[in-house]
């Protein structure tokens, strides 16, 4: 199992060299475009995250408002 992998002699380096390293350029700038891609994909999530956070916690105090809002006019249109 060793032997298959294991560069011996100027033939199989030139081989090697030829046949894989030359494509692993094209493959590292491939890797690195994916991996701007994932974090520009991981900002946009946080940011929608965020903007929904924002307004569930934004509803939440609208409705206390529209609550308190309601009462005091309840309040003032009660005679006594």
């Amino acid at each position: 199992m060793r032997e298959n992998m294991e560069v011996r002699g100027p033939a199989e380096i030139k081989m090697f060299c030829k046949d894989y390293v030359e494509h692993a350029t094209v493959m590292f700038i491939l890797a690195t475009i994916a991996c701007f891609i994932v974090i520009i994909s991981l900002v946009h999530f946080l940011m929608a995250l965020s903007a929904n956070y924002a307004h569930i916690r934004g509803h939440g105090k609208f409705a206390e408002l529209q609550d308190l809002q309601a009462s005091t006019f309840f309040n003032r249109n009660v005679k006594y």
